[in-house]
């Protein structure tokens, strides 16, 4: 017996035809281009996020991207450093701004040497802390600041596990939910 005639005895029409629609949207969006958007603070206006200014949205293909990280894009026609807030990865259709009117990132500078800036919202500024390398966030934990899949930059030190999440914040984690990338 075929799937389409087994699914027809079990649904009523209306049913069946809900289904399908579900069925096709999800075919749709597994086959969907994802784009990566990040939202960028220059570094010459660092006071950005603490008197509230908007951030930037670029698109970028590099996938080993992560809060922190600084970037050159084209700020005014003009090249400018910027500093990665936030990274979010969206389908073709939820992007969150139209694809032929987000600029892309130039280039990820990623020179971070030693140190990169981190902010503490208890303090209200940004601070330098030792850079450890990117690792990638496999699942585990219960965060609303952290996302399956996303690479973030390890900071702190050697014993302890301190993860710049979502939040552009650093805070303590379980090591064992994220593999080391760089």
């Amino acid at each position: 017996m075929k799937f389409e005639n087994l699914l027809n005895k079990s649904y009523n029409k209306e049913q069946y035809e809900n289904l399908n629609n579900d069925l096709n949207k999800n075919i749709i969006v597994i086959n969907e281009k994802q784009y990566t958007y990040v939202s960028v603070i220059y570094e010459d206006d660092i006071t950005a996020k603490t008197i509230g200014e908007p951030s930037f949205y670029y698109k970028t293909d590099v996938k080993e991207i992560s809060i922190g990280d600084k970037v050159l894009v084209n700020r005014n026609n003009k090249e400018v450093i910027g500093i990665v807030i936030d990274v979010q990865i969206y389908h073709e259709s939820d992007v969150p701004y139209p694809l032929n009117k987000t600029k892309d990132i130039i280039k990820v500078l990623n020179n971070h040497g030693d140190q990169i800036k981190v902010y503490q919202s208890s303090e209200n500024k940004y601070i330098e802390m030792k850079f450890l390398g990117k690792y990638q966030y496999i699942g585990g934990e219960d965060s609303i600041d952290l996302t399956i899949g996303n690479i973030y930059n390890r900071v702190g030190s050697e014993n302890e596990f301190r993860i710049v999440d979502n939040s552009g914040e650093d805070y303590l984690y379980f090591s064992e939910n994220f593999i080391q990338i760089q």
